[in-house]
């Protein structure tokens, strides 16, 4: 009988062995799996930061030649700036000389015109 006895807790640990084995099987196939669906998961989020990556060099490229552009702008405004007040300066000086030369041309008619009127005496 003890034979029989230790021939079944054989089996029955024989079969709890099996069993266990068998859970651990699954539990490390299941694990595999999960490891290559999260490494898939990752390597997809790995390219989508990467466009991302690119994206954002692009926009700071587009950023720098913005910025350039606006410091160009800048300076021209300045340089347009400085060009109409020197407009304006030579247009008030031009006002000024023509005013001087009608001043002299005044002079001038009035001497000629003396010299005119003592010839004629």
């Amino acid at each position: 009988m003890e034979y029989h006895h230790l021939l079944t807790e054989f089996n029955v640990g024989t079969a709890r062995q099996a069993c266990l084995n068998a859970k651990v099987r699954i539990r490390i196939e299941y694990c595999l799996s999960e490891r290559k669906r999260l490494e898939s998961k990752c390597e997809s989020q790995v390219d989508l930061l990467k466009a991302k990556d690119v994206e954002i060099e692009n926009l700071k490229a587009q950023l720098l030649l913005k910025e350039a552009e606006a410091a160009k702008v800048h300076a021209l405004e300045t340089t347009c700036s400085n060009l109409r007040d020197q407009v304006l300066g030579y247009k008030r000086l031009k006002e000024q000389i023509e005013k001087f030369q009608d001043a002299q041309m005044n002079i001038v008619n009035d001497k000629v015109a003396k010299l005119d009127a003592r010839k004629l005496i």
